[in-house]
């Protein structure tokens, strides 16, 4: 609905070029209220090819191209069909060399598809800092395709990527979303080999982690903590938060 894009419209970061990608029709009068000459809307998702899909409950928040993700939140049964454009098409054409870009991607189980596409192309490693929400935990069928996502890309030696739980807190999305952008130099108006210079170790650093305690977080939420009252529950966070797991 746009939370994002306001918050990127900050002038503290000076962006030139805001693009929202959104393939859910209710979805679209938020956004195109939005009047700054900077921002454009696609309508369209971004996938590994270009094609027509069918993202499932299109006026929920969790709207998804799959059936199985979280469907105790569904609100109905509609059925949408939509654009989607292979992601790497999309930055070769439309992202000039040595442009400084800053990719976010919540996309409710579609981001390991679009991530395996941005990296098989080589059009990941033009991406200034990509920021992640591997929402795949919340579908059965996608959940295991993180970890080995994420050894591939360290293998691989990526240096430009970060993930929600390491970059996003905050009280509400504004301040999730500008703690990840102020993190990583978005306030900074360099060219991008002097970016990437000034930043190394951080982006390095945030490239290299696990996931494995989120993802463990996420298994205690859905198998123990729902279960427990709430002074237990918050003495059993705490306890988890002191135990010595790999990032």
């Amino acid at each position: 609905m746009g939370q994002t894009a306001r918050a990127v419209l900050d002038p503290r970061y000076r962006f030139e070029r805001i693009v929202s990608f959104e393939p859910a029709p209710p979805c679209w009068p938020s956004l195109e209220a939005i009047d700054d000459p900077r921002f454009e809307l696609c309508g369209f998702g971004l996938w590994s090819e270009t094609c027509r899909g069918e993202l499932y409950d299109p006026g929920n928040p969790a709207a998804s191209v799959f059936p199985d993700y979280l469907p105790e939140r569904r609100i109905s049964e509609e059925v949408a069909s939509i654009g989607l454009v292979r992601a790497s098409d999309w930055l070769a054409t439309n992202i000039g060399d040595g442009e400084v870009v800053f990719m976010k991607l919540n996309c409710e189980g579609a981001e390991a598809e679009i991530v395996e596409d941005l990296r098989a192309s080589g059009q990941l490693r033009r991406i200034y800092n990509l920021m992640v929400f591997f929402d795949v935990r919340k579908s059965a069928s996608l959940r295991r395709r993180e970890a080995p996502l994420r050894k591939r890309l360290r293998r691989a030696g990526y240096r430009n990527i970060a993930f929600s739980e390491d970059v996003v807190h905050g009280r509400t999305h504004a301040e999730g979303i500008r703690c990840w952008l102020d993190l990583v130099g978005a306030r900074e108006s360099l060219p991008l080999d002097e970016l990437r210079r000034r930043h190394g170790d951080l982006l390095a650093s945030l490239s290299q982690r696990t996931g494995r305690r989120a993802r463990y977080e996420h298994w205690l939420r859905d198998h123990v903590y729902q279960w427990l009252p709430g002074g237990s529950k918050r003495a059993a966070r705490a306890i988890w938060r002191r135990l010595p797991v790999r990032r």
